[in-house]
């Protein structure tokens, strides 16, 4: 006679490998699954247990960057079925989740939607580390629409959750980045500087190699903003020293920071050999906004084809990509500038506050 597993048991299981992708441990998070996926054989039958591991499944193929696997599992649950038939904490995770992914796919505004939902739920869930982890992905959502006072608000909060339990030190460094971040949007430089070099110093002490290649990179993004090209570089090149950093997909924008940085420098052949690789690895990810800021710096200093700059452009428009097209227009300004190309100058100028314009209605859009 077979003993049926009770499912209480598998829930606890899914509670505990959840835990683990939101820490990061990628190696416990793989074990986890596999026990789990065996327990179900002999498992009481229970539809919550499985749409419970179905949504924790979505989000263990996010962090394994594994998109298509987790477009696949939220599409294949139906969003009726989830009201109707489940609780709210089902229903909260189902939003959640759906929000994260939509962050991934860079549909920010999608992804600020379906959090608000979750909020709407977010009383039934008991466990603080959930309602850290709710306000981090809240930070860095409004972090990309350039709502920079919104997100340090979320930011502190998530920060603040985190560091009470030693097991989050990743997010507690990552939560600390994005403070960061927002404060060299708000040209508060050292004071942005600082966090980072803390986050950096929690990161190594923790022998977190993959959060070790993300706050380098941060860092230089800092350093690239001031225009201290040579720190620059020199801290996009240890975060792309590390395999981790290098084979993730923030490895890719990496690579287009540093190859950036080196056209800046006017080390054209240095910059053209990290272009190529690094378009490669986007081209071959689907990288759709890092193939076209590759074409746009391509085009600027090798090709000096207007076209292909204005082409470039469009295609994050297309993406609303607000924030980085004001940026960047900016940038093509600036390069225009010292070309003395007024008449291009003038019209990118234009272009760059079009795009802020465009930035700052983005809130409109959200329910």
């Amino acid at each position: 006679m077979v003993v049926k597993i009770d499912y209480e048991h598998v829930v606890k299981l899914v509670n505990m490998w959840y835990v683990s992708i939101k820490k990061r441990d990628i190696e416990e998070a793989i074990t986890l699954r596999k026990e789990i996926k065996n327990s179900f054989n002999d498992m009481e039958e229970n539809q919550d247990v499985l749409l419970y591991f179905s949504l924790v499944d979505s989000r263990y193929n996010m962090m394994l960057e594994e998109y298509k696997k987790t477009s696949e599992i939220l599409k294949s649950l139906e969003k009726t079925d989830i009201e109707k038939k489940t609780d709210d904490m089902i229903q909260y995770y189902y939003y959640f989740f759906s929000g994260v992914h939509a962050f991934y796919e860079k549909k920010y505004i999608q992804a600020i939607n379906f959090y608000m939902i979750a909020e709407t739920k977010l009383h039934k869930i008991p466990d603080k580390v959930e309602i850290a982890e709710f306000h981090y992905q809240l930070a860095i959502v409004f972090y990309r629409i350039d709502q920079h006072l919104l997100s340090l608000n979320h930011a502190i909060k998530a920060n603040e959750l985190f560091k009470e339990d030693t097991a989050y030190v990743e997010r507690t460094i990552t939560s600390k980045m994005v403070i960061a971040a927002n404060k060299l949007d708000l040209f508060q430089y050292e004071d942005s500087e600082r966090h980072y070099k803390e986050a950096l110093k929690m990161a190594i002490q923790n022998d977190k190699p993959f959060t070790i290649g993300l706050v380098y990179r941060n860092l230089g993004l800092n350093y690239a903003r001031r225009n201290l090209l040579s720190k620059a570089q020199e801290t996009f090149e240890k975060a792309l020293s590390i395999q981790e950093h290098y084979d993730s997909i923030i490895g890719i924008k990496t690579m287009f920071d540093l190859s950036y940085t080196f056209y800046k420098k006017g080390l054209k052949e240095d910059a053209r050999k990290l272009y190529e690789t690094g378009n490669l690895k986007a081209i071959n990810q689907n990288e759709s906004e890092h193939i076209a800021k590759f074409n746009l710096i391509y085009a600027m200093y090798e090709e000096y084809n207007l076209n292909q700059i204005i082409e470039s452009l469009d295609a994050l428009k297309k993406q609303k990509l607000w924030a980085e097209v004001a940026e960047l227009t900016l940038d093509v300004a600036r390069y225009f500038k010292k070309r003395k190309d007024i008449q291009n100058e003038a019209l990118f100028f234009e272009k760059a506050h079009e795009a802020r314009d465009n930035n700052l209605k983005i809130m409109e859009e959200i329910k």
